[in-house]
């Protein structure tokens, strides 16, 4: 599965690309770093939206541009009652240490940076297993 790199990890700026030309829309900044890269699956497409996801990998990644991912689990987020998951995903060659850490890292980075809005409300449901964070994501691809 192909994903579009929008922010490096350790970035405290934020990028959003568009989704479908690939083009920079804008970038500004955080109240914390990315502690993993951030983008979206290429060609998805969930309420108007690409699935958003964070990449684990030991490779120095571009932003603007592609790379070949797999699917690792998802997370449940909703942003007050808009439900916002985030695949996590990660390149081939990665060996994944502890899934826990990873969750919580997100978690933790995901709470800190709406805790700038304080008027939307964070919640995390479950962690989804691999095979289903993969028939979700097929499911919403266009």
């Amino acid at each position: 599965m192909n994903v579009f790199i929008e922010t490096l990890k350790n970035s405290d700026t934020r990028t959003r690309y568009h989704e479908s030309t690939f083009q920079r829309k804008e970038s500004f900044k955080i109240n914390s770093q990315y502690p993993y890269d951030y983008g979206f699956i290429i060609g998805s497409n969930r309420k108007h939206d690409c699935i958003d996801c964070y990449v684990l990998t030991n490779e120095t990644l571009i932003e603007g541009k592609p790379i070949d991912c797999e699917p690792v689990f998802m997370l449940e987020v909703y942003e007050g009652s808009e439900e916002d998951h985030k695949a996590i995903m990660k390149t081939v060659e990665y060996e994944i240490d502890n899934e826990e850490l990873v969750e919580n890292t997100i978690k933790s980075f995901i709470t800190k940076i709406w805790s700038q809005n304080p008027e939307v409300t964070i919640t995390f449901g479950r962690k989804i297993g691999k095979e289903e964070t993969i028939n979700f994501i097929k499911s919403n691809l266009r």
